[in-house]
């Protein structure tokens, strides 16, 4: 007779593992940990520097780390390239300045946000969030409504 699957015993705790396997699991918790951390303050020193863009070579540089040390932690935590991690990040601060000021105009959010070049910014915003920068701008007293 065939005995059926259940599937994993979600109950097994981690003493219960064989002591490899948990160290194992603890030492890829650590560096998840480590990466998210890294990610998360690169991230802020990108947003506290706006208007002024900062790379991968100046944030690795900016937190002792190398870049290739820098990518696999935005790898791990983004699933994505720094690049364009930081490049959804400036967008996401766009967007939300225009949403918070419906006077602020397209122009004005992407300087903010270092896009130096405004169809760049538009076409980017747009494949983002599938609409144009100034369709996030309500009307004036529209929240009040």
């Amino acid at each position: 007779m065939h005995e059926e699957y259940d599937g994993p015993n979600i109950a097994q705790s981690a003493d219960a593992l064989p002591e490899g396997a948990a160290s194992s699991q603890s030492r890829a918790a650590d560096r998840r940990h480590a990466a998210l951390s890294l990610v998360e303050k690169a991230e802020n020193a990108v947003l506290s520097a706006l208007p002024r863009r900062i790379d991968e070579q100046q944030l690795a540089a900016q937190f002792g780390v190398t870049p290739a040390h820098l990518r696999q932690a935005f790898r791990m935590i983004r699933s994505g390239s720094v690049y364009s991690a930081l490049v959804d990040l400036r967008l996401r601060a766009a967007h939300d300045a225009l949403v918070k000021d419906p006077t602020l105009t397209a122009s004005v959010a992407a300087g903010y946000c270092g896009f130096g070049h405004l169809g760049n910014f538009r076409r980017a915003f747009r494949v983002r969030f599938g609409h144009n920068p100034e369709d996030d701008r309500s009307p004036p007293g529209a929240a009040n409504m």
